[in-house]
């Protein structure tokens, strides 16, 4: 808990959105029932938020470019090797998808935006936290934070839909412990525009 509020303060002090935590439930985003989790910045009370106002103003209307987004390296010394392809493909699925969507945002504004994010991801009786260190080379600091806040509540135990529900194997080797992981960033194939804009596009003028 507080490795969370210390992570709170210090994206208040940097000016960038208030985000409430918020007990999640086992069943998706890799959140375990019991960890305490942070919403994605900027989809409550939006539009009274100077900073989110401010960034949806820089946003671009044409279409940009497609979000390319790597995991590039996991670094887990505590793990055994099974554990940690394990590890590495419950990231992909769980966690990856929300990292593209904060780096997605940034491209809308930055359609050159490219960099490495570090996050180093601390578990304590089974439920993560991130750490303030972990080097970045993305210049966007609110797309950074915004990567690195989607760990947080990551659980040992996978979400399961099945009630009650089957322990891993590999969980009880995840419960404590650090990791850190390194994501590459950088912009793919232009987006294709909407059909909507498309079908306009190419309707004739009367």
């Amino acid at each position: 808990m507080r490795r969370v509020r210390n992570r709170l303060l210090a994206v208040l002090a940097l000016g960038l959105p208030a985000v409430e935590p918020a007990l999640a439930q086992s069943g998706g985003g890799g959140r375990g029932e019991g960890c305490i989790t942070v919403a994605m910045p900027c989809l409550f009370g939006a539009g009274s938020d100077p900073s989110c106002a401010a960034r949806a103003r820089r946003q671009r209307r044409q279409p940009g470019p497609t979000a390319d987004c790597q995991l590039a390296a996991l670094t887990a010394p505590g793990l055994s090797r099974e554990a940690q392809a394990w590890l590495d493909e419950r990231l992909r699925r769980e966690i990856l998808p929300a990292v593209c969507s904060c780096y997605s945002e940034g491209l809308g504004i930055d359609p050159r935006l490219r960099g490495r994010v570090g996050v180093a991801v601390q578990m304590t009786e089974g439920c993560a936290s991130v750490d303030a260190g972990g080097r970045a080379t993305l210049p966007d600091r609110y797309v950074v934070a915004c990567i690195r806040d989607r760990f947080i509540g990551f659980a040992s135990a996978p979400p399961s839909r099945e009630f009650p529900s089957v322990p891993s194997p590999h969980a009880a080797e995840l419960k404590s412990g650090r990791f850190v992981v390194q994501i590459d960033l950088r912009p793919g194939p232009i987006a294709d525009p909407p059909p909507a804009a498309t079908n306009a596009a190419a309707a004739p003028r009367r």
